[in-house]
């Protein structure tokens, strides 16, 4: 969506407007494409990854950034869930 279809989603949802879209590029100017790793992010996410593609972020910059945040929130996800279930068996 981000990479070739910018121009559709702008027709179809006029509202996002020009002025978000040079937002999002001084976004991603400023910080990079690091802001990627807070992809996992439920709703924060879906705005980053379509703002990388606007941005034309590279697909292998793309899927480590993601890769690595969505591995570090499983894995935290996973530590808590073992924790939770140690104290019911507990009981």
């Amino acid at each position: 969506v981000g990479k070739r279809g910018t121009e559709a989603v702008l027709t179809r949802f006029p509202r996002l407007g020009q002025e978000r879209l040079t937002r999002v590029k001084m976004l991603y100017g400023e910080h990079g494409s690091g802001l990627l790793f807070f992809s996992f992010i439920p709703m924060l996410g879906v705005l980053l990854t379509a703002g990388a593609g606007v941005v034309g972020v590279q697909i292998y910059t793309f899927v480590l950034w993601v890769l690595v945040g969505r591995i570090l929130r499983n894995t935290i996800l996973l530590v808590l869930l073992d924790q939770g279930l140690r104290v019911l068996v507990a009981r």
